[in-house]
């Protein structure tokens, strides 16, 4: 990866809809070179795609937390994963050291859907031993990362 490439992921980290037109302008390289060198981000893996941030709040989801998940057993990690993959409310998956074998990040409607959410399915699996939940009450600063 080189200054060019580092200088593209950073304008599609800022904005996922900027034109190659406008980075080849911005970037004094031709069209077809950023062309290129984002098909081969996207190919190395080192660019994962290009999405639009979204406020939950804007569209309805008013409760999001953190939730700590300890398992029974460590080799239970797999079949949790893949269960957790499929659960509308949960955004993202963390497999981390410390106090959790996992932490998940879930928005939700309101406290109803988020009960609903821990009795009818985080507690119907045999494999979780534990979950805390941490509700986030504000989320003041966000960047994205780029070389």
């Amino acid at each position: 990866m080189d200054e060019l490439d580092k200088h593209i992921l950073q304008a599609l980290a800022e904005d996922g809809r900027v034109s190659f037109t406008e980075l080849s302008e911005k970037l004094h390289v031709s069209h077809g070179t950023i062309h290129v060198r984002v098909n081969k981000l996207k190919e190395s893996g080192a660019l994962l795609g290009t999405t639009a941030r979204v406020d939950p709040k804007k569209i309805g989801f008013q409760v999001s937390c953190f939730m700590g998940i300890n398992l029974k057993h460590s080799g239970d990690y797999p079949k949790v994963m893949q269960r957790l993959k499929k659960l509308r409310p949960v955004n993202d998956i963390f497999f981390t050291t410390g106090p959790y074998s996992l932490l998940i990040k879930i928005a939700v409607h309101d406290v109803e859907e988020l009960k609903d959410f821990m009795i009818n399915e985080l507690q119907g699996m045999n494999e979780i031993q534990s979950t805390e939940t941490l509700v986030i009450l504000d989320h003041p600063h966000s960047k994205p990362l780029y070389p």
